[in-house]
């Protein structure tokens, strides 16, 4: 409906001011033509974090990070100091609730155990069941 309406006016552009709202303004600024759809699939992948760590992935750039799907995951990652210090992040819509420095194999598991046992985040998204533990790079 809201594209019907817009396509009988002179519109220019479509804005959006939260991350609730940018796949609907894409979508419609995709419908008025006033992006491509190269671009509206490269907002898309932006918008998700599993998107881009994909696309990362698959064009060959280091990027330093392991799904975990619980602490039984932990001791290869972290036995070995080159992998710590790290940060544990929750794999979410929001992913920034729960996000910890870690520096020794038990603040890891920690860490885990508190995302895992948190499904929800506290503003209502719902979580992935792995963390995501991003290493530090080392220069």
């Amino acid at each position: 409906m809201l594209s019907a309406i817009c396509a009988d006016s002179d519109i220019t552009a479509v804005i959006w001011f939260d991350e609730i709202r940018m796949l609907p303004c894409v979508m419609l600024s995709t419908t008025l033509g006033l992006i491509d759809a190269d671009t509206a699939n490269n907002l898309i992948t932006a918008r998700y974090k599993d998107k881009v760590r994909n696309t990362v992935n698959q064009v060959s750039l280091p990027i330093c990070h392991q799904l975990v799907d619980d602490t039984t995951d932990v001791p290869k990652f972290t036995d070995a100091a080159k992998f710590l210090p790290c940060v544990v992040k929750p794999v979410d819509d929001s992913g920034s609730f729960g996000v910890v420095k870690c520096t020794n194999s038990t603040q890891v598991m920690q860490a885990i155990d508190f995302i895992k046992n948190r499904p929800q985040h506290i503003s209502g998204y719902r979580r992935m069941p792995q963390a995501l533990i991003a290493i530090y790079r080392r220069r």
